[in-house]
């Protein structure tokens, strides 16, 4: 640590940090929580992927000596996380400090299962991992005295061990596979292993010191190359990320960009369809209208005798029939479309009713049944009708201000409001989609 320190080689400084730690939790000693926690934050400084992975796993294995389970597993779930995003070596190492987590938890089932994948991880973990994962396998089925199975766990990790020639756990598997012989009431075979536990025991000295002199420098000089390469893979991966997320933003921009082209189009098009629609209905209210004065005029005194009893009805003298109300409204109607009194910005529904000789509950109760509106909203709908008419017209050059006032509107606000209700669009936005038809034929 000296000589790393002196050299100023972080990295390496806080990789014997976590070999310390990891020697402290073979000798079952929670003291190098110290060395870990310093790696565990160098990492963080660093941004070095590897540091976090190995510091919050040591940091993990010292809250575990703890017995503080809930700490250690925040620390473990960081370095599982860590280690799958880098793809790390020896992760069999993790998934079995999460059954013990776990097993201490008394969340046996969730423990099998990561001791089960610690397993089948094996071809590329440590064979001190393995092994590890047969004992505390093997642990939890002695628990629930599943003596049968425990044995052929316990059995599985002795014969790794010594095919590997790996001491590691080996005195613990001994240990319990002898626990398990006496619990299940084989006392030959427990005395046989008690007697090899013993032998295992007594040369523990020799098999930290192979451990701390041996593999941590494997694991070491192994390590270093391996991180090396995820080290230039993770900046490649970076590039990538960066090159996908610009990739990204710019396929989001052209498809919003699209989208809003396409609902501009689907607007203006609708517009267009209106528009069109309105100019129909006026070019066949123009030919009606052509239609009836041709009808008026071949018959001329038929024609007075109409505008006669009109002009002799009285609507005031007495409570309204059904033939009056049709006679008020026609009466109306005339006023409207002949006479063009909406045009007056001043009117009001007294005038109104003046002109028809009538009066003003009269007016507004055959409005009513005769179209559903008040005076207001009628005076209004034939203003709104009319200024659709003028718009179509594509050569009509009038101010939309002048046309606003010329039609009995004293505000500008309510004749857009009441465009746009009535049409689905401004007055502004209908001459502008006119003037586009008219320049496309």
């Amino acid at each position: 640590m000296e000589a790393a320190k002196r050299s100023k080689y972080d990295r390496l400084y806080s990789i014997i940090l976590v070999n310390i730690a990891g020697i402290y939790y073979l000798k079952n000693d929670a003291s190098g929580l110290k060395y870990a926690l310093e790696c565990y934050e160098l990492g963080h400084k660093q941004k070095d992927p590897y540091l976090i992975y190995s510091g919050s796993t040591n940091v993990a294995y010292m809250y575990y000596l703890k017995k503080d389970y809930q700490t250690a597993l925040k620390y473990i779930q960081e370095a599982e996380f860590v280690m799958i995003q880098n793809d790390f070596y020896d992760q069999s190492n993790i998934y079995n400090l999460y059954g013990y987590i776990l097993s201490n938890l008394n969340r046996d089932e969730e423990a099998i299962s990561y001791f089960q994948k610690a397993l089948d991880l094996r071809e590329q973990g440590q064979t001190s991992s393995v092994m590890n994962a047969y004992l505390g396998y093997a642990k939890i089925l002695i628990k629930r005295h599943q003596y049968p199975q425990a044995i052929r766990m316990l059995n599985a990790g002795i014969e790794l061990s010594n095919k590997q020639e790996s001491p590691i756990y080996r005195s613990d598997l001994l240990k319990s596979l002898s626990q398990c012989y006496e619990a299940a009431g084989m006392f030959q075979e427990a005395l046989s292993y008690h007697k090899l536990f013993q032998i295992e025991n007594d040369s523990l000295y020799n098999a930290d010191k192979e451990r701390a002199v041996g593999e941590i420098r494997v694991r070491y000089d192994v390590e270093r190359q391996e991180n090396e390469i995820k080290k230039n893979k993770l900046i490649l991966l970076q590039k990538e990320k960066k090159e996908q997320l610009l990739i990204s933003i710019i396929a989001v921009i052209i498809l919003i960009s699209l989208s809003l082209y396409y609902m501009y189009w689907r607007k203006n098009h609708f517009y267009l369809t209106i528009v069109r629609q309105n100019q129909e209905a006026i070019r066949r209210e123009q030919q009606l209208q052509k239609q009836i004065r041709a009808l008026k005029n071949t018959d001329p005194d038929q024609n007075d005798e109409v505008k006669e009893e009109i002009a002799t009805e009285k609507y005031a003298s007495s409570s309204l029939t059904e033939e009056k109300k049709s006679s008020l409204f026609l009466h109306l109607e005339k006023l409207m479309s002949e006479e063009r009194v909406y045009e007056d910005n001043l009117l009001t529904k007294e005038k109104v009713a003046e002109r028809l000789e009538s009066n003003r509950t009269y007016l507004s109760q055959v409005i009513n049944e005769q179209t559903g509106q008040t005076f207001t909203q009628y005076i209004n709908n034939y203003r709104i009708n009319e200024a659709v008419r003028l718009l179509s017209d594509p050569y009509n050059q009038t101010p939309l201000k002048a046309l606003s006032s010329s039609l009995g509107f004293n505000s500008m606000t309510t004749f857009y409001k009441l465009f746009q209700n009535a049409v689905g669009m401004t007055p502004a936005q209908y001459k502008e989609r006119v003037q586009k038809l008219h320049k496309d034929k």
